[in-house]
């Protein structure tokens, strides 16, 4: 049983789970969250089961401090022989924003914060960035039909920026390259705090072309050997066909190599598990260190995932970028 969070609704809060587990990433819109308890004499399933219901919005508080401002998606009652059990999974606010859709909009001369923040206004979500300099987009269109997410993951990669949730369920808008160094180590080995990590190659995000395209006919035309726009592009002759094409603000040699370093971050993934919970952001820089998996040095918080149960207690799952990869 964990104390160390709190199930808030507006009338009500919770605590004592017996199992928890919160997921978060700078490529999520939305972090999610999944709480169970079981029956003992220090829980009232009965009260719990009635004190929430789905589409409530809640808030989750970890260690005192707020941590997810949501919505309850889905309650499930359950049990096996004696044992009853009762499940609450939710998002942040974001994830109307991941369901919902439009009729369509287009937005001409606007920039990306300017957007994103009409987008989300009847919503309820605030956006926050500490970001400046966006460019006026000549147009940008969600889609009839398309989800909101789906637009706004569009946007985000055209200008090269991360789009994720706040603990208070606002979206921040940033760039990786706006990370903070927080004083935190992971490491493995006597007197080390990791329990386990793995790391992978793959090739999903290798291409033997990627190219830019910049704002032009592209937005209107229906047949891409009409579009008379801006290409700028790297070959890499040594892998098998596999082209990709970006649409972006600025077709510069800086702005082709940061998207081939977005894909060369994405072609390895680290995750670490620690014992214990920690007060991290995401996009904040740690230190990890192992030998075996080949870490030594500064990588980016792209993930977190809390988990408690009662064999394992309190741990921690870091996804991590290598910073220069």
């Amino acid at each position: 049983m964990s104390d160390k969070l709190v199930l808030q609704t507006q009338s009500n809060e919770l605590s004592g789970f017996d199992f928890i587990k919160i997921k978060n990433r700078i490529d999520w819109l939305s972090g999610c969250f999944e709480l169970t308890a079981f029956n003992r004499l220090s829980v009232d399933l009965t009260r719990v089961k009635s004190a929430v219901k789905q589409g409530d919005s809640v808030k989750l508080y970890k260690d005192k401090e707020l941590y997810l401002t949501g919505y309850i998606d889905r309650i499930e009652t359950f049990y096996a022989g004696q044992k009853k059990g009762i499940k609450f999974t939710g998002r942040s606010m974001a994830a109307d924003l991941t369901d919902c859709s439009a009729f369509g909009i287009v937005y001409r001369n606007r920039t990306a914060p300017e957007i994103i923040a009409d987008i989300c206004q009847p919503f309820g979500i605030a956006v926050k960035t500490d970001l400046k300099g966006f460019a006026r987009l000549d147009n940008f269109t969600v889609n009839p039909s398309e989800t909101i997410g789906n637009a706004l993951a569009r946007l985000a990669r055209r200008t090269n920026a991360l789009l994720f949730s706040l603990a208070d369920g606002s979206l921040c808008l940033t760039r990786r390259c706006m990370a903070k160094k927080v004083d935190l180590l992971l490491q493995s080995g006597k007197g080390g705090n990791l329990t386990g990590g793995e790391t992978a190659f793959c090739s999903e995000n290798e291409f033997s072309k990627v190219s830019l395209i910049g704002q032009g006919v592209l937005d209107d035309a229906h047949d891409i050997d009409a579009v008379r726009a801006p290409v700028l592009s790297a070959e890499f002759n040594d892998r098998r066909y596999r082209p990709s094409v970006v649409y972006a603000d600025a077709v510069t040699d800086e702005a082709l190599k940061k998207e081939i370093e977005r894909l060369n971050k994405n072609s390895r993934t680290i995750s670490l598990t620690a014992a214990g919970w920690f007060n991290i952001g995401l996009n904040t820089l740690i230190t990890a260190r192992d030998e075996w998996l080949g870490l030594d040095g500064s990588y980016l918080v792209a993930g977190i995932e809390d988990v408690f149960d009662e064999t394992v207690g309190h741990r921690t799952t870091f996804n991590l970028e290598a910073v220069n990869a």
